[in-house]
């Protein structure tokens, strides 16, 4: 009898001892707090959308501030043959709360490689209708709103025939420089140029001429119009 009650005694005791050892470890500890969540499942969502998004694998991706409720901004470089294109960019919360569900993100900004990418999931208008389109007088730069790219017509409107152009290389004059999938405003932007593109022309419509960009990297041979008020000639 004397013996179980010295078994129960020890147990009793080893179960105190245990319990000031957990107590002491976690002294001080803190839950982490909604916004350090937050930015977590903003640092996981912006690897996934990258992925989904724009068929990117992402290295040395890191989350930075919060530019606005529910977007933060990243940045980092995404593996190429032969080396790494730097990237930056943000994603956008579109669920009331951070969930890691790659349907509740959206990739709201992406630059790679010095150009501007537009995704293909443009963030919904939502209480209304869409803001009207930019004017075809607008310059062609991103100081004027951005719009949500809209989808291409289903026919071209009617345009005057493309000149033949001999090979002049150019560049833009400054940067966010929209490039668009036809000559005219109504026509989605595909990229956004930075300062200092070599460009190829292609040919001359009107105001617009289409372009290929010649620079090394995943953007070489990207074709796009740009609005001739926008660019200089380099030869």
């Amino acid at each position: 009898m004397r013996r179980i009650e010295l078994v129960v005694q020890i147990t009793v005791a080893a179960l105190f001892v245990i319990g000031v050892i957990a107590l002491v470890a976690n002294w001080g500890s803190k839950p982490p707090t909604q916004s350090e969540m937050d930015r977590a499942a903003a640092d996981w969502a912006a690897r996934e959308v990258l992925k989904r998004d724009a068929d990117l694998r992402a290295t040395d991706l890191s989350i930075g501030i919060e530019l606005a409720p529910k977007k933060w901004d990243f940045r980092g470089s995404v593996d190429i043959s032969g080396g790494r294109d730097p990237i930056y960019g943000s994603v956008e919360l579109t669920c009331p709360t951070a969930e890691r569900r790659a349907e509740c993100w959206r990739l709201a900004r992406l630059v790679r490689n010095g150009l501007e990418v537009v995704t293909d999931r443009p963030a919904p208008v939502v209480g209304g209708a869409a803001t009207p389109g930019e004017s075809q007088a607008a310059p062609e730069t991103s100081t004027a709103p951005v719009q949500a790219a809209s989808p291409a017509p289903a026919a071209a409107p009617a345009r005057s025939e493309p000149a033949a152009v001999p090979v002049t290389y150019w560049t833009v004059t400054g940067g966010g420089i929209n490039g668009r999938a036809g000559p005219g405003t109504d026509f989605p932007v595909v990229a956004r140029l930075e300062a200092g593109v070599k460009l190829e022309r292609l040919e001359q419509s009107g105001a617009w001429s289409r372009y290929v960009v010649r620079e090394d990297g995943a953007s070489e041979g990207l074709e796009l119009w740009i609005w001739d008020e926008l660019v200089r000639r380099q030869n």
